[in-house]
């Protein structure tokens, strides 16, 4: 039995793409890319497992039924995010040292192939690399790091 592909609705920003499949329950109706809070730490206090290298976006997600940001997904949404030959050198000239993360509001949480399908295309075929989210904070700031 051939199964139908899901509808996404592609949100594009600067750098990243937002793919949203219908979700189950309430529908995402409006993602935005919000200012970057102000929180984060600066670049000397980050910690050993995450050099940040450049921000990309703070992306946040809404319902149809209020104003609080989306933090669980069903099916999981998608992010596309570049990367740049900047990005590249500042990781030693090896695209596979970036680390792709999003600050929760204490931490940066790396995505990881194992919990997020993560993968980072090689820069011959794509400069990109691509996450699965089912759930996280609810307006992250997303970043190249290594």
């Amino acid at each position: 039995m051939i199964q139908e592909p899901l509808a996404k609705l592609e949100y594009h920003f600067p750098g990243i793409t937002v793919l949203v499949p219908q979700q189950k329950g309430d529908q995402i109706v409006k993602v935005n890319n919000e200012p970057l809070p102000d929180n984060i730490p600066d670049q000397q206090d980050q910690p050993e497992n995450f050099k940040l290298i450049r921000y990309i976006a703070n992306i946040t997600l809404f319902s149809n039924t209020g104003k609080d940001p989306v933090l669980t997904f069903d099916p999981p949404i998608e992010i596309r995010v570049g990367y740049t030959i900047k990005d590249i050198m500042a990781s030693n000239c090896d695209y596979k040292q970036l680390k792709l993360a999003y600050w929760d509001g204490s931490q940066w949480v790396i995505f990881r192939e194992s919990t997020h399908e993560y993968h980072i295309l090689p820069p011959d075929t794509g400069l990109v690399a691509e996450a699965r989210i089912g759930s996280w904070v609810g307006d992250p700031p997303i970043a190249w790091g290594m």
